[in-house]
């Protein structure tokens, strides 16, 4: 699929869901759901071919407020679900609406992906790879290798544990379609999601994998990056707005090429 057709649809996803979920929670009928729905489908799919280009998409990530604004309806959404739940101490509004919710997230991270792998794109374009950082996981990422086990640890439990809860709520329930929602934590554990960063001219370039499959890029510019440091056998490049890298230093074949393709654009912290 063209990443065009994955805007359009991913735009279409996240407003017909939006207004699917707003029709639910306000205790709407199956069929005006239904037809708001499709309506909202049709409309963000008019708005995915006609306002957003693969190139605007682009330019819209480089203003992060806004880029942040356009997320932010779905945390009043799961308020407003949490509170029906409460309130009425029933699931009849409150799993279909988080289901929605969940569509919605995945259409608007379908089309911002797009608009980072655009971004990469071009800023690959525009001058060479001056150093390969190593391959490295979500734990190294957020440089918390030492914490390694006890994450791992923690991972296992709590999929163990999501697993068991949907699975009562599905049984006590009499509803097997709870246990759908334990499987975005059950993928997020038995999936293998690592990262390969390169230095190049215009700012890092970081490739996303879940097992041997690419599902993304992430492009962080120079003047996003407030500097490096190499203490106690790790390099860390701080982000000023986001994850910092941490790689163990014994890693990187060729530390000084590092170190200096670094030093010629960002300051060496001490």
């Amino acid at each position: 699929m063209t990443d065009r057709r994955i805007v359009v649809l991913g735009s279409a996803v996240f407003v017909g869901s939006t207004a699917a979920v707003v029709a639910v929670l306000a205790g709407a009928a199956a069929a005006p759901v239904a037809g708001t729905a499709v309506v909202g489908l049709a409309a963000g799919a008019a708005v995915g071919y006609r306002l957003l280009p693969v190139e605007q998409v682009a330019g819209h990530l480089e203003h992060r407020l806004r880029t942040v604004g356009t997320i932010l309806p779905m945390f009043v959404l799961i308020a407003w679900a949490a509170w029906t739940f409460v309130e009425g101490s029933s699931g009849g509004r409150f799993w279909p609406a988080m289901a929605g919710i969940f569509l919605a997230l995945l259409g608007w991270v379908s089309v911002v992906q797009v608009g980072q792998n655009a971004q990469s794109a071009a800023a690959d374009s525009r001058g060479e790879t001056l150093a390969v950082l190593p391959e490295t996981d979500s734990i190294s990422i957020f440089g918390l290798e030492r914490y390694r086990r006890p994450l791992k640890l923690f991972g296992a439990v709590s999929t163990l544990a999501a697993v068991g809860l949907f699975g009562w709520l599905a049984y006590t329930g009499s509803n097997p379609f709870l246990v759908v929602y334990a499987l975005p934590v059950l993928l997020l554990t038995v999936t293998d999601t690592t990262y390969r960063v390169r230095i190049t001219e215009s700012g890092l370039l970081s490739e996303n994998y879940i097992s041997s499959r690419q599902v993304g890029t992430k492009f962080t510019a120079w003047e996003e990056v407030s500097g490096y440091s190499v203490r106690d056998g790790t390099l860390t490049i701080a982000i000023d707005k986001g994850i910092n890298f941490s790689y163990d230093t014994g890693d990187i074949d060729d530390l000084p090429r590092v170190r200096s393709a670094l030093e010629e654009y960002v300051p060496e912290q001490r």
